[in-house]
């Protein structure tokens, strides 16, 4: 016969043992360590490593509308789907021979990838906690902890170092099947799309978790908190732009730390948020950019050079010429603002 008391007496001792567990303070400001009692790591801060991949046309267990984390490395693009990324938060892969560490924040939106190596040495990281309205990283081999967004390292001996950016981009299903028709996809079970991070199926989701204001350091008011923002970084300073007020299918020119910029936006009935950066300048020759025959491309006023959204020239004088990424992401406001105080907007 089984103790049902017996059971829930035990069932409240684990759960106030991992109540105390979250509630340890991290060595950071309002940071706190999110592990289980033993010290392991809890089951939705899991690495994704080895994932099964399989290609778009027989991707059956993918909707137009899921949101994924797209990439483009070793000469091959590649796609995660969020409902799949949420109950791991962090992967570790190997995409045609280079190794790739993504980690994503479903609740503020934020998606990063980065080359997982310090001074010629491979990290591996886990989750540790929050810290600043978003995870905070462990790597495994020196202790060192690093925020997701940026990809520098904040405590511990790697302290300055800063990843290598891999360029990502967020966006849907359908969007990034247009753009890489070619594309495979993390394999997921249907049960995969419940459960924890499933009321964050998109990055418009007008909601913001408890954790926020238990851990970010600072508070700025000027954008209401859960604001889409897509935050880059160039020329030393940073600039984040609403993306609901990019104009689809559009492209935006500006000046970011001194460096000409422009940043194109995809067109899904006006609730994309593709949005990717470039430097416009190619040689001695500022580009203007302007739209293609699809949302999928753009053309250049100067060359008349069609453009891919991934910022190659498919087309005209400057036909296989590539625009040097701007390092960017999407962002909820509360999120990008906490660690860019004071930070330039429009």
């Amino acid at each position: 016969m089984i103790d049902v008391r017996g059971v829930a007496r035990r069932t409240r001792r684990k759960y106030r043992r991992w109540q105390e567990a979250r509630r340890q303070r991290g060595p950071l400001e309002k940071m706190f360590v999110q592990r289980k009692p033993d010290g392991s790591v809890v089951d939705i801060h899991q690495v994704l490593a080895a994932p099964t991949w399989v290609d778009a046309a027989t991707a059956d267990h993918m909707r137009d509308e899921d949101s994924v984390m797209g990439l483009l490395a070793g000469g091959a693009a590649w796609a995660i789907p969020w409902w799949v990324m949420k109950n791991f938060h962090t992967a570790e892969l190997d995409l045609g021979g280079e190794p790739v560490f993504v980690v994503l924040c479903e609740a503020c939106a934020g998606g990063s990838a980065y080359t997982p190596m310090v001074r010629g040495q491979r990290r591996h990281f886990e989750v540790e906690g929050k810290f600043n309205a978003n995870h905070v990283l462990r790597d495994v081999e020196t202790g060192s902890l690093w925020t997701p967004l940026n990809g520098v390292a904040v405590h511990g001996r790697d302290a300055g170092e800063r990843l290598p950016r891999v360029t990502l981009l967020q966006s849907t299903w359908s969007e990034w099947r247009a753009l890489h028709p070619d594309t495979r996809v993390v394999h997921g079970e249907p049960g995969g799309r419940l459960g924890h991070g499933s009321d964050f199926p998109t990055p418009w989701v007008r909601d913001k978790p408890r954790f926020v204001d238990r851990t970010r350091l600072r508070v700025d008011g000027r954008l209401d908190d859960v604001e889409l923002m897509y935050g880059v970084e160039v020329g030393g300073a940073t600039k984040a732009y609403l993306v609901r007020k990019l104009a689809t299918g559009g492209a935006r020119h500006d000046v970011v730390g001194g460096v000409d910029i422009v940043v194109f936006r995809g067109d899904n009935g006006g609730e994309s948020w593709l949005v990717a950066a470039f430097e416009r300048r190619v040689d001695d020759r500022l580009l203007t950019f302007g739209p293609g025959p699809s949302w999928t491309t753009y053309v250049d006023e100067e060359t008349g050079s069609s453009w891919s959204f991934t910022g190659t020239a498919t087309g005209g004088p400057l036909l296989g010429r590539t625009l040097t990424p701007v390092p960017g992401a999407i962002e909820k406001w509360y999120a990008w603002s906490s660690n860019n105080p004071d930070g330039v907007y429009e």
